[in-house]
């Protein structure tokens, strides 16, 4: 039995349209998984909240955590698709969803420029960086980060520290998730740094402790705004516009 602790992020308020998807995702027939529900919007630093909600779920026993967002939805089934994949690979793996706007492009990074994707496909294709609005970790890989990134030769950026819990000071978390500045790694710009999201940190992270990270094509998501936004809506210009 796989042990999954599915983590909602509601702190924007929940899309109807994603708790329609976890609702149809939780009562399907769970087969070879154990599922773990929380909403957590109870933290307005999502940086702290997301190390939180991940240490709080690895020391409740999760194999696997998922994350999604609340504006995020999926067809029924795909978070258990994709907390066996990043189980089987031990690897990071999240969905490619589109950023809330045209031609404002993705939410993951891919490692690659170029790469033929196709919707609803079955290919992992390496990431730079992968997003947390739908994204699946295991507790093998956690455990790596942790002991590399607490390695006494972890560079600052790396380094993943014990904090106190902010409610109760004895309940300790790992700040997994916690904002850094590196090295830009675009072309044309190596000569300046990337602010990067507490996602991408947590990412960079991972790559720093050879933990692979993957967006895989399966998972076709829909990122809510005032519009529905599909992968391809993160290449096209808004219908009507010109250019």
């Amino acid at each position: 039995m796989l042990n999954v602790s599915l983590l909602l992020f509601g702190y924007g308020g929940i899309e109807p349209a994603a708790h329609d998807a976890i609702f149809h995702e939780l009562i399907r027939d769970p087969g070879d998984i154990a599922w773990a529900h929380r909403v957590v919007y109870d933290d307005a630093l999502i940086e702290r909240s997301r190390s939180v909600a991940l240490s709080r779920s690895l020391q409740a026993g999760a194999d696997v955590v998922v994350m999604v967002d609340h504006d995020i939805v999926w067809e029924p089934g795909d978070i258990a698709a994709l907390a066996r994949r990043a189980h089987k690979e031990n690897a990071v793996v999240g969905g490619l969803y589109a950023c809330r706007g045209y031609r404002a492009g993705f939410s993951s990074r891919l490692a690659s420029q170029g790469v033929a994707w196709k919707d609803g496909g079955d290919t992992l294709h390496k990431a730079e960086y992968v997003a947390t609005g739908f994204l699946a970790i295991p507790r093998r890989c956690v455990e790596r980060i942790l002991a590399c990134c607490t390695r006494p030769d972890a560079p600052d950026w790396a380094r993943v520290s014990e904090c106190i819990g902010v409610d109760r000071p004895e309940v300790s978390f790992h700040d997994y998730f916690r904002c850094v500045s590196v090295p830009c790694t675009m072309a044309g710009y190596e000569d300046k740094h990337e602010m990067l999201s507490e996602d991408w940190s947590f990412a960079k992270r991972a790559a720093f402790s050879d933990v692979p990270l993957f967006v895989w094509e399966k998972p076709v998501l829909r990122h809510y705004g005032r519009h529905g936004f599909r992968v391809d809506d993160g290449l096209r210009t808004k219908p009507g516009a010109s250019g």
